[in-house]
């Protein structure tokens, strides 16, 4: 039984680089022209977002009862 497991695991998400790779080559041509900024962009936005949420665990805390 988990041989057929891993097998369907392996068929989802190694077979279907053959369809999402050119999606994902079209989609990427398309906006192309700011690429970088996006990218930059969303580095920085999830830096901000780990450090709130770093601040809010260690100064407050979940409540606990």
């Amino acid at each position: 039984m988990r041989g057929r497991v891993m097998g369907l695991y392996m068929l989802l998400f190694l077979g279907g680089t053959p369809l999402g790779a050119p999606l994902l080559g079209l989609l990427g041509r398309s906006w192309a022209a700011g690429a970088r900024h996006r990218g930059g962009a969303a580095s920085v936005l999830a830096v901000i977002v780990v450090m709130l949420v770093l601040r809010w665990t260690l100064t407050e805390g979940p409540r606990r009862r």
